[in-house]
């Protein structure tokens, strides 16, 4: 039997099992410790409604997340991709929360866009489409949800394609001018080129994908207090047989790969693709894993945190940008 899946549902199962079920056992919901990520979800969401405690609510939009940043600049400026002027800040253009307003008015086709008890009629499909836009402290929550093919199963006989809605979250910050993409970086390339696109044509303005070099790898390390774990580069003339070159720290006898005069000498002539940094956020969270893409532009923090580690790291991201 089909169930209807609300808004505030599709937010619980971003959040991670021993979260949802540590918040139910709080409580007093009756639960079974084995019990699935679904069934509990499906709990807190008729318990609570839209009021999710305030420890889920830490972990909704955060956990393991790939996080790429997109910007807005003026409609009739032009600029190239590899153009740093355009691909390295990270503050673009400032719209007001009116033009905001009005932009997902239109966009949902409702006096208020964030009426989360209205979803939209369109059938979700391979675009990203908007689903839910919500006001935080930080900026405005635009969760989306997308179509993906997960594989072929055979039933009466019948080999059926098995499509999935998948959802992920942004959080705008129009006084910045600044989309932050918690999707991999593949799903940020296809939301800047569709929706995204679209959406900042109603604001007069084009997205801008900010871009994440090795020189602000190095300056999250020193920002974060991290060291650098894994490297890997690849030959930059194209002469060698190998595709890239990756190091990973021995940490029985190095503490960190940027001291290492040896590890400056082996990489000296690469071209840097990422980096794996490891960095000390509280007690609770000892070593937090953030996974720098120069290639890419994007980072992916691998452990599973709160939103308020999330934070520390674009908070230094912004820092080492000059923001």
């Amino acid at each position: 039997m089909a169930v209807e899946v609300t808004p505030t549902l599709v937010e619980l199962l971003n959040a991670p099992r021993l979260t949802l079920y540590k918040v139910a056992r709080d409580a007093k919901l009756a639960v079974d410790r084995d019990a699935r990520k679904w069934d509990l979800a499906r709990l807190l969401a008729e318990e609570f409604g839209e009021d999710i405690p305030a420890q889920a609510a830490e972990y909704l939009h955060a956990g393991q997340r790939s996080i790429s940043w997109i910007r807005l600049v003026p409609e009739s400026e032009e600029f190239a991709l590899g153009d740093p002027d355009y691909t390295y800040p990270m503050r673009g253009m400032e719209v007001s929360e009116a033009e905001v307003d009005a932009a997902l008015t239109e966009e949902f086709g409702r006096d208020d866009p964030y009426d989360i008890d209205e979803r939209p009629e369109a059938i979700i499909e391979g675009r990203p489409q908007l689903i839910v836009a919500r006001r935080r402290d930080d900026g405005i929550l635009l969760l989306f949800a997308i179509a993906q093919r997960k594989g072929q199963a055979i039933h009466n006989f019948r080999a059926t394609t098995v499509v999935e809605d998948d959802f992920f979250p942004v959080i705008f910050r129009p006084d910045l001018g600044l989309f932050e993409v918690r999707a991999s970086a593949e799903q940020a390339r296809r939301l800047r080129k569709s929706w995204l696109r679209d959406f900042a044509a109603a604001l007069s303005a084009q997205p801008v994908p900010v871009a994440i070099p090795y020189v602000d790898l190095r300056g999250l390390r020193d920002e974060l207090g991290a060291k650098l774990d894994v490297y890997t580069g690849a030959e930059a003339d194209g002469t060698s047989i190998y595709e890239t070159y990756r190091l990973t720290r021995d940490e029985d006898v190095c503490n960190d790969l940027l001291d290492e005069a040896k590890f400056l000498e082996d990489t000296d002539g690469l071209t840097p693709l990422n980096g794996d940094l490891l960095f000390e956020f509280s007690e609770e969270f000892p070593e937090v894993r953030v996974h720098v893409s120069c290639n890419n532009g994007s980072i992916w923090i691998r452990t599973a945190v709160p939103e308020s580690v999330i934070r520390r790291v674009r908070e230094a991201v912004e820092k080492v940008k000059g923001l």
